[in-house]
This record gives C-alpha cells, structure tokens and sequence, in this order.
C-alpha cells in the first residue's frame, strides 16, 4: 500500500483526509500546524495527538521533505552551493551570494534545472 504524502496536503485536503479516516475536523488542524509551523519531521513529534493515532499516521502516510545534499562555500567570496534532495531522490540547486548591498539568492525551482 502506497503511503500518503501528508505534507503536501493543504487544510482543505488534510481534512478531507482526516474525514476518511474517521477522525474530528480539528485534528486536521493539529496535523497542519505541525507540519507547517512546527516543522515536525516524524509523528512522534506531534505530541498533542494520541499515541495510537500518530501510529495509524506513520503506517499510512509519509512526510515528504527536502535535505540538504551537498554544501559547497567558496573560499574565494563566500559563495554558498547548495544541492538539496526530495523524498523522491530528485535534486534542486540554489545559489547564495553576498555583495555589499546584500545577498542574492537564485532557486532552481524545476528538477533537473542545474548550476554552473
């Protein structure tokens, strides 16, 4: 059975979800801000759901997330390369450059979509 990417539902979905599952509407919200706010990255840091439903969660559904891979910092200027890897093994850059008036960042926002 595939498991759900919960982290990627909006609230609507999310109690949608909840719903299904037979759970009150307000646990939606509990879940979201967890995620969303809270940044929890497993079930068991969501410490105000009950034990046996932050199971249930953990056997059906995933949280997705992106890790940093690779950082690279030039010695030079401080440039700082960063290789960042979803769930799913895809990868995306992003670039941070410091000048005197500030930082510049560039985001690859597609996969596949590499730095020079």
């Amino acid at each position: 059975m595939e498991k759900a990417d919960i982290k990627s539902m909006t609230l609507p979905k999310l109690e949608a979800f909840c719903a299904q599952q037979g759970l009150a509407k307000f646990r939606a919200q509990q879940i979201f801000q967890w995620l969303h706010q809270k940044q929890a990255d497993s079930f068991e840091q969501m410490t105000n759901l009950p034990a046996s439903l932050r199971k249930t969660l953990a056997e059906t559904c995933e949280i997705s997330g992106i890790s940093i891979r690779r950082k690279l910092v030039s010695q030079i200027d401080g440039t700082t390369k960063y290789l960042y890897e979803f769930a799913d093994g895809q990868t995306v850059e992003s670039v941070l450059m410091q000048y005197q008036h500030g930082y510049s960042l560039c985001i690859s926002t597609q996969v596949g979509c590499r730095m020079g």
